[in-house]
């Protein structure tokens, strides 16, 4: 991403001075907030899915935003609930995450349809749907055979450019282990990006989880 690039071009070979103190407490903080968000709208679609009667539309929708912005759990959610033939509600949601749903069914489905996924995702993609661009670069990595590793990396490259660390630790994964020959400079910018937000996003859920456990302890009865 451009606040890890200038990390990296700033403090090649040099000890660590306050602008990269700047640069890194910005990335985590700019993470941590992404974090937020989609920890929040999962958690509104698992109470939407669960309460009495369930709201599908409801959890369907909040699934969709934290999927777009990346989050890996919405993600398995969402193509869980496509899966038991609730998509005609996916309709209230906007192209891109209808494009999005779309390739998660074509590239799940028995036989998978690659291509027909490959062009639905690109499209959500194309659209800014964060999620779809990782769902992408892993069908051309993963998937494809040859796999399309130029493609695979612009997919990781636009995801890890709107913060989501899976995809940057996959483009440097791709970088440093896939590519030949592979590129080593561009493979430790990804992880080092992948690293810092993913420290920041297991803080905010460390810290959820003791919000949690404090309200529910103050809510027990006692004993």
């Amino acid at each position: 991403t451009a606040l890890a690039v200038e990390v990296q071009e700033r403090t090649r070979g040099e000890p660590l001075r306050l602008d990269r103190s700047v640069l890194v407490m910005s990335l985590f903080q700019e993470s941590a907030r992404l974090a937020r968000q989609m920890n929040a709208a999962y958690a509104l679609g698992l109470v939407c899915e669960k309460q009495e009667p369930p709201d599908v539309a409801a959890a369907l929708a909040a699934y969709a935003q934290a999927a777009k912005w990346g989050h890996t759990a919405a993600v398995e959610r969402l193509a869980a609930l496509l899966d038991e033939r609730v998509d005609d509600q996916v309709g209230a949601t906007d192209e891109s995450t209808q494009a999005f749903a779309c390739g998660l069914r074509l590239a799940r489905s028995q036989p998978p349809d690659l291509d027909g996924a490959r062009a639905a995702l690109e499209r959500a993609a194309t659209l800014g749907h964060v999620g779809a661009a990782f769902e992408l670069g892993r069908l051309l990595s993963e998937r494809l055979e040859p796999p399309d590793l130029s493609g695979a990396r612009r997919a990781y490259e636009q995801a890890a450019e709107r913060g989501h660390c899976d995809a940057a630790a996959a483009l440097g994964v791709l970088l440093a282990a896939k590519l030949d020959p592979p590129d080593f400079e561009a493979a430790r910018v990804a992880l080092e990006f992948a690293q810092v937000a993913g420290d920041a996003q297991a803080a905010d859920n460390c810290q959820g989880s003791r919000d949690f456990l404090r309200c529910d302890h103050e809510n027990s009865p006692p004993v």
